[in-house]
């Protein structure tokens, strides 16, 4: 796997985690194993959940039952608001979805391209659910979700030098930088 334009992203982050306090060896390794099991139920976990949050979606995008069981009245701004913030979370759980789904295999066989799959798969389901919350002025889950990817974060760059291939492909980077 060669160096993309995108690992300029992922390195600035590996830079931010390096000076953290590591994780024993063993436990790296461990984590790194069976990180494709936590995967698999977390796909499965969030199909199930998609069965859920498409129909209800569709039923919200409308805003019909409110307005004719109780009442309430919403003006087109918050109403437009609030349909935005929601399609990005579907859009974002979607997509979190299938890259979840499509990095089980690899990172089964420990190759770092799953783990590639995995990180980009929570980049983008991060800065969506963000930019959801920053539509809807929720401070308080945007507190919760920073912390939760610092921490998320913290694990994925734990495990990414357990991977098969990862070592091959900074050896073969930084020989073509020379």
């Amino acid at each position: 796997m060669s160096k993309s334009s995108n690992d300029g992203f992922e390195e600035d982050l590996a830079g931010w985690y390096e000076n953290m306090p590591h994780m024993p060896k063993n436990v790296r390794e461990q984590l790194a194993r069976n990180v494709w099991w936590l995967v698999l139920i977390g796909t499965i976990a969030s199909t199930l959940g998609l069965l859920y949050i498409i129909p209800v979606f569709f039923a919200e995008m409308t805003y019909a039952p409110y307005e004719a069981i109780y009442g309430i009245r919403y003006d087109a701004i918050s109403r437009d608001i609030g349909r935005l913030s929601a399609s990005l979370t579907l859009i974002g759980h979607i997509i979190t979805t299938v890259l979840m789904a499509v990095a089980a295999s690899p990172l089964k066989a420990r190759l770092y391209a799953g783990w590639r799959i995995l990180f980009w798969s929570f980049a983008i389901n991060f800065i969506l659910s963000i930019l959801s919350m920053v539509l809807i002025v929720n401070l308080l889950s945007i507190a919760i979700m920073v912390a939760l990817a610092v921490a998320v974060g913290y694990v994925l760059f734990e495990i990414r030098d357990c991977f098969d291939d990862f070592k091959l492909n900074t050896n073969e980077i930084s020989t073509r930088k020379n």
